[in-house]
């Protein structure tokens, strides 16, 4: 299985940074798949080319864990693991991305070239705020 890390200095105290990230009602201000977001029951549904999406969030404030499953599939979910660490000038942020195994290598690649689109996205909108 393929894997995909960025990383990137964002200008902002680590813990700014995680609560922005780990509150899916912002997903759709940085995230390029995510056309609009909303809470369903329980579960948050993204709008995405595809259709809607479930997304699920799995955080740890404590460890600067926010990890993101999506799933356009019931039952099938799609794993992005991020990560925020402290330095002098702000924040680190990691992100990984893994390819499914159902979806091809020239697919995966258009996901892959919008990831760092989207994380030029999120250091503007949070360095301006």
């Amino acid at each position: 299985m393929k894997s995909y890390t960025q990383a990137i200095t964002i200008q902002v105290s680590p813990n700014k940074l995680y609560h922005f990230l780990s509150n899916p009602a912002n997903l759709p201000q940085w995230a390029v798949f995510c056309h609009g977001i909303s809470l369903q029951g329980a579960d948050w549904i993204t709008q995405t080319d595809f259709g809607p999406a479930k997304i699920r969030f799995d955080t740890h404030e404590n460890l600067g864990i926010v990890d993101f499953y999506l799933s356009v599939t019931p039952g099938l979910e799609m794993p992005s693991y991020s990560r925020i660490l402290p330095n002098e000038n702000g924040a680190e942020y990691l992100f990984t991305h893994l390819q499914p195994t159902d979806i091809s290598d020239e697919d995966y690649a258009k996901i892959v070239a919008t990831i760092d689109q989207e994380l030029l996205q999120l250091k503007q909108l949070m360095e301006q705020n």
